[in-house]
């Protein structure tokens, strides 16, 4: 693998995903959709990821030494991860005295430079939290080890398959998953009444078309000042401004788009397919009737209806039910012509290449994921659950409105894919939504796109 790329690539990626790291949320499923086909990750795909393929290059572990180890464990700076992680650490070093962990976290802007640096210095933590399209970037840069002879096949079988898909990269496993997150929209009943909207749809096979959304979104959005500009908006979306690739890439794969080759080679004739100019002009259609910038606090606009629908991750749910306002979920609309997709993945846990004590790492990052800590994990924190016996062990995860979103990652769930250039296509499409919004050739401008994405590549050849 080559390992000359800089890993400061991805600091830009990181610093636009801020305000979505910073929220504290939760998720759920119920039904057997009747349209179209969902977007799944295909079965081919799934099984390949559930039987990696390589042989790991590790070697397998050893009974972990009763001798004092020292463990350090990084993350980003967020209130609610890092309390659900202390407290998982601190249970874990109750249980295993002789190990002790160092539980540091860094600002979110901040958090990938120090372990770019760290990676340069050769001075890893031995375990560290990583989004799931790192995997390839871990992999691509000797920073994780494989993980494939250290878990169980039961455990790993117990893991949700799109959460392995995440966190596999060329028939390796290379991190594994602390939660797994969806996308939906709530809806301010208040604001459809109000409007005389029908609310929409509250089961997971009967979504929105593009058509039907924008309908009921251009009888939402209103002037009610006659300034000839829209103050009441139909919806606004918590990935405006920083990461819109992720509110993109649904209407992608729905029309049966990529954004990179299947074999990860090149973006030409993907990222500017005219399945993806298609995806991108119903996007940029909705900035009709929703704000095109992001509003100073859209929980308030939402809780006093001046936002009618927001679309956000599951995680984000506990929000919404702390405001006191009268909601429904739906699922996300999708391409009219297409299926339905949702973006899925969110953090996971990488064991470091370069720790000095590997079993007493694993021994840590499988307490933290397997199914106690999951279970653990999802009491302390509403993320959703990525193993199926913490599913199944809670029921309210199945039932409405949190079953919206377990459902959504069951049947229409579609990972960002593995490529070491899933940052710079993270940050480009941001480029190319914002010169976009101001107006100009949509195919032009993913030509342009796709120029720049392989250039990107090249370097990883």
């Amino acid at each position: 693998m080559s390992k000359s790329p800089p890993v400061y690539r991805w600091l830009a990626w990181l610093a636009c995903c801020a305000l979505v790291a910073a929220c504290a949320l939760q998720a759920t499923p119920t039904t057997a959709p009747t349209n179209p086909p969902a977007a799944t990750v295909p079965a081919a795909t799934v099984a390949a990821t559930t039987a990696p393929t390589v042989a790991p290059t590790n070697p397998p572990p050893t009974e972990a030494s009763a001798e004092p180890v020292t463990l350090t464990f990084w993350a980003f700076t967020n209130e609610n991860y890092n309390a659900a992680l202390q407290t998982q650490i601190d249970e874990f070093m109750a249980a295993n005295p002789n190990i002790t962990v160092e539980f540091e976290t860094f600002p979110f802007a901040d958090y990938f430079q120090a372990i770019t640096v760290a990676a340069a210095g050769g001075d890893l933590p031995d375990v560290m939290m990583v989004d799931q399209p790192w995997s390839s970037i871990l992999a691509e840069q000797g920073l994780a080890t494989p993980l494939d002879s250290y878990i169980s096949p039961e455990s790993l079988a117990d893991i949700v398959p799109y959460g392995v898909h995440g966190a596999t990269y060329q028939g390796q496993l290379w991190s594994l998953p602390w939660e797994e997150s969806a996308a939906a929209i709530w809806y301010n009943k208040a604001a459809f009444e109000a409007a005389g909207v029908p609310l929409p749809s509250e089961a997971t096979d009967d979504p929105w078309t593009y058509s039907e959304f924008m309908e009921a979104a251009r009888a939402l959005a209103q002037d009610t000042d006659s300034d000839g500009q829209i103050d009441k908006f139909a919806f606004s979306d918590c990935f405006l401004g920083h990461s819109e690739v992720n509110s993109v890439a649904p209407y992608v794969w729905g029309l049966g788009g990529e954004f990179v080759s299947p074999d990860g080679a090149t973006t030409e004739g993907y990222v500017n397919s005219p399945a993806a100019v298609e995806a991108f002009e119903d996007y940029l259609g909705l900035f009709e009737v929703s704000p095109s910038q992001p509003l100073p606090n859209i929980v308030e606009a939402f809780a006093t209806g001046q936002l009618a629908m927001l679309t956000c991750i599951s995680r984000f749910h506990a929000v919404i039910a702390g405001l006191g306002v009268d909601y429904g979920v739906t699922p996300l609309p999708y391409p009219d012509g297409g299926q339905p997709a949702a973006l899925c993945g969110a953090w996971n846990l990488a064991m470091s290449s370069t720790t000095a004590n590997p079993d007493a790492a694993w021994a840590l990052l499988d307490a933290l994921t397997n199914e106690a800590g999951a279970e653990r994990a999802f009491q302390l924190f509403p993320g959703l659950p990525a193993r199926q016996s913490v599913l199944d062990n809670n029921p309210e995860l199945f039932e409405y409105p949190l079953g919206i979103f377990t459902d959504v990652n069951v049947k229409y769930c579609h990972p960002r894919p593995q490529t070491p250039v899933w940052p710079t296509i993270h940050a480009e499409v941001q480029t190319a939504l914002n010169d976009l919004k101001t107006g100009g050739d949509v195919q032009a401008r993913l030509d342009e796109l796709a120029l720049t994405l392989d250039a990107a590549l090249e370097s990883y050849k």
